[in-house]
This record gives structure tokens, sequence and C-alpha cells, in this order.
């Protein structure tokens, strides 16, 4: 009887007790007062920590005397993510709402740091740099070569969404992942290409004719996941 009552007693004064400290004012001097981050703060400290995970995140390959970039240089770039950088959302558990206004692209940093763009092969990208597109630009073995005459060197871009299951091998052409990507090959190939681990057949094609013409050559994954370039 006397735990029952002890119990009963107990539970009323705990409740009242949290809901008297939760409510109740700070003190001065005992509750230090805290004044909550504005939503300028938290941007400004939202950017300097995505520039700082940006450049823990470029990791330098392979140099052969080609970078840094002579500022007198006629640069080439050739990839539909140069419009586009990566793409930062697909849906799902993935989904990140980022507004287009705050991503720098890849030719729009380029240009604004004075870099000699070839605006005949950057222009051609325009229609084919559709939202969630990642087709390359079916350039021809001319035109690869007139761009090498008329440029000392040509960057590549190669890009990737940001969403679960792009990062698998393919198998027989096809994403081992399931009948919704089976759905989205052959439904809407059109418009929307998703890629996984490998290179596509049009990403080696673009390499291969790029380093045919040209000297110096970079490339450039722009991926936020793992891709296989073996």
């Amino acid at each position: 009887m006397k735990k029952k009552l002890l119990a009963g007693v107990l539970l009323p004064a705990l409740i009242l007790g949290s809901l008297y400290f939760a409510t109740r004012k700070p003190q001065k001097g005992i509750v230090p007062e805290e004044t909550p981050p504005t939503l300028p703060d938290i941007i400004k400290e939202g950017r300097e920590l995505a520039r700082l995970v940006a450049e823990e995140g470029i990791v330098l390959l392979k140099n052969e005397g080609v970078l840094p970039l002579d500022p007198r240089s006629r640069v080439a770039v050739f990839g539909t993510g140069q419009h586009t950088a990566w793409w930062y959302h697909e849906g799902g558990s993935a989904f990140v709402p980022l507004s287009p206004g705050r991503v720098v692209t890849l030719l729009e940093a380029l240009l604004a740091y004075g870099v000699r763009v070839d605006e005949e092969v950057s222009a051609a990208y325009v229609s084919e740099a559709l939202p969630r597109r990642t087709n390359e630009f079916p350039f021809t073995e001319e035109e690869v070569r007139r761009a090498a005459e008329r440029n000392d060197v040509a960057l590549i871009v190669i890009s990737r969404y940001t969403s679960e299951d792009f990062d698998l091998p393919r198998r027989g052409g096809w994403f081992d992942a399931g009948w919704w990507f089976t759905y989205y090959q052959t439904q809407l190939q059109g418009s929307y290409y998703f890629r996984g681990w490998e290179l596509e057949e049009d990403e080696i094609n673009l390499i291969d004719a790029v380093c045919r013409y040209f000297d110096k050559v970079v490339l450039i994954l722009n991926t936020p996941h793992a891709i296989g370039i073996a």
C-alpha cells in the first residue's frame, strides 16, 4: 500500500516539476540567455561548410604538366556537365532542394576567372544541358579536329546524379537496380538517361576522340559518388 501511494505521489510531482522548469523564464546569472542564430548566419555558415567540403573533395589523380593552365591558353570544354555541374537531387531519400541560383557551374567559374573558353564548343551543349540529362553531344571527328586546331587545351567533364543506386555497376547494358530503372530506361530515355558506375559508350567515344586530336587533355569527374574510369 505504501509503495502504491508513493508512486501515486511521485508521478504527478515529476510531471508538474518538469512543466515548471520547461516553462519558467531563465534567471539572470543562473541560466545563460543564448540568442538563437538568424537565417543569414545559418546560410553563411552553410556556405562556408559547403566550400570546405568541396575543397576537401577535390583530388588530383594525375598531372603530366598540363595543370595549372597557362592564362593565355585557349580552352575547349567538352561534356554536358559543364552547364549543369553535377545533379544535386533526383528525388527519394537523396533529395536535396537546392536553388539553381546558388549553383556555380564549371563553365561559369572558368569564365569568371578569365579563362579563354571556346564558345562554339560550349554552345553546342546548351540544347543538351536539360535538367536531369547526361547524354553527351555527338561531336563528329571533324568537329573535334577543328576544335583542336583553334584551342590549346581540352577539358572533359563527366557528371553523375546524386541519388540511390546510381553508383551500381551495369550488367548487359542495364542497371542491376530493379524494375524502376528498367521503366525509366525504356520509357523515358529521350529525356532522362540514368548512368551508373561505368562510363557510357558516348562518354568513352568523346574521351577517345578528344585525346586523338588534343595534346593536352584534362578529365574532370564532377560526381557525388564513386565512378569507374578503368
